[in-house]
């Protein structure tokens, strides 16, 4: 992916026995943004420098349980 170039990050979430609050978005340990309702995706910028990104999403429910 070209540095610079803006795409979209999305995840699927769901919850057994409730609903997802919401999905948020992290490149290492910066939040990029989150999103509260389907389809959980955000804008992610691509950075300058080359080299490998870890990105997470991690989902919330509504009883405030996570999951990466």
């Amino acid at each position: 992916i070209t540095a610079g170039t803006t795409v979209s990050i999305a995840a699927n979430a769901a919850d057994s026995d409730g609903t997802i609050q919401r999905v948020e978005f992290y490149q290492g340990a910066v939040k990029i943004g989150e999103a509260t309702s389907t389809p959980y995706a955000v804008p992610w910028t691509v950075p300058a420098a080359p080299g490998p990104v870890t990105l997470t999403a991690v989902a919330v429910d509504n009883g405030n349980a996570q999951t990466t």
